[in-house]
Formats: structure tokens, sequence, C-alpha cells
């Protein structure tokens, strides 16, 4: 059998021994209190363009689907009107009730 390497022995016994240090809660607070001081402008300008990128969002769908609904209403009224004076096309037309 297999002896067992001692630098693995060694390496499990290991455990990081860290230093306290008395002032960690503090300096833990005190870079909190900095990033929301450096942070602090940039929610209420988020604030208030959040309504205006609403708007915009709810325009831009209005004018795409009214000018796809455009754009289907008149390839309608071409192919009618394409039927309604070209006489092989008005072969192809339903008759009308």
């Amino acid at each position: 059998m297999k002896e067992p390497d001692p630098v693995e022995t060694v390496l499990q016994a290991w455990q990081p021994k860290p230093s306290p240090q008395e002032d960690f809660p503090q300096a833990v607070h005190a870079r909190i209190q900095q990033t929301e001081a450096k942070t602090a402008g940039i929610h209420p300008r988020f604030q208030a363009t959040l309504p205006l990128a609403a708007s915009l969002a709810i325009v831009a769908g209005i004018i795409a689907g009214t000018t796809i609904g455009n754009a289907a209403d008149e390839k309608a009224m071409a192919d009618a009107y394409a039927r309604s004076i070209d006489p092989v096309r008005m072969m192809e037309m339903p008759p009308q009730p």
C-alpha cells in the first residue's frame, strides 16, 4: 500500500488564521455611506426619465400599429381597384351579392 504524502497531510491540516480587525464594522459602514453618497444623484434622474421612456414606447407602438394597419388597408384597396379596372382580374373577382 502506498504511504500518504506528508505534503497532503500538512495542507489538509492548514487553516487560515485571519487577524481580527477591531474597526472592521465601522470601515464597512463607512464604505457603504461613501458608495451611497456617490450614487445618490443617479436615482432621481432615472426616475425622471422613466415616464418619458414609457411614453415614447407607447407612442412608438401606436405609430407602428397604425402604419401596419394602413399598409394592409392600402394593399387591399389597391388590389380591389386593380380588379375593378383590369378585365383579366375581373374574372378572378368573386361574385358580389
